[in-house]
């Protein structure tokens, strides 16, 4: 196209002479013309090749959040925008900037995207579990009460310790559980320890101790 070009100019100025038309003006600059010619049309891009998360899964207490921590390649792609969605939203919910907020119990997928039409993606499974509840004593004065009787007996310097020891056997996993006859309370032993705790129906402590029979004691309640 360009060589046909370039041979209907110097027919064009050929007729020129031929027609007395002054032909010393600047000559056509071919050089000039291939440049605009090899450029047209060139607008190719970079596309994203992959999309590698910190992390496949993560877990997260209710209200907890998590920045989404991702890396690129190519690093030189030419559109790096990435789109964010949840696959539960009321289990987790996503900003547009990969802030993950846990919402409620459950389980959630997390989908982030590239948007060049590469369609290429990354998965990041987020589980939801409740806040451990944190129990106490009904009355300040039952708390202070306990820890003077029994305080000693772990250990414990301030009665916040022996508060946090009680709320640890509650939620071991190691502990033995059952309900006592008597009242229905719920009873929590760790053998390996001995500490026992007695948790209200109404879900207050009662009382956090050693018992000198161990499983014995627990046994018989």
């Amino acid at each position: 196209m360009l060589k046909k070009l370039i041979s209907l100019l110097t027919c064009a100025v050929m007729i020129a002479g031929i027609a007395g038309i002054n032909t010393s003006a600047q000559p056509v600059d071919t050089v000039s013309l291939t440049a605009v010619s090899s450029n047209h049309g060139s607008n190719s891009s970079i596309k994203i090749k992959s999309i590698k998360l910190s992390a496949s899964s993560i877990t997260l207490t209710e209200g907890d959040t998590y920045k989404i921590k991702r890396k690129i390649t190519p690093t030189n792609a030419t559109n790096t925008k990435l789109s964010y969605s949840s696959s539960n939203s009321k289990v987790a919910k996503v900003s547009s900037k990969g802030k993950i907020t846990a919402v409620s119990k459950g389980t959630a997928v997390i989908y982030v995207r590239a948007t060049d039409g590469s369609k290429i993606y990354a998965r990041l499974k987020v589980t939801v579990k409740e806040p451990e509840k944190y129990y106490t004593f009904r009355y300040d004065s039952y708390l202070e009460e306990h820890f003077r009787k029994h305080g000693s007996e772990f250990g414990y310097s301030t009665a916040q310790e022996y508060l946090d020891g009680a709320n640890k056997v509650i939620s071991s996993p190691d502990a033995l559980h059952k309900t006592e006859k008597e009242d229905g309370d719920d009873i929590y032993f760790l053998e390996a320890t001995g500490e026992f705790v007695v948790l209200s129906t109404d879900g207050y402590i009662r009382t956090y101790f050693k018992p000198d029979d161990g499983i014995d004691y627990f046994n018989r309640q």
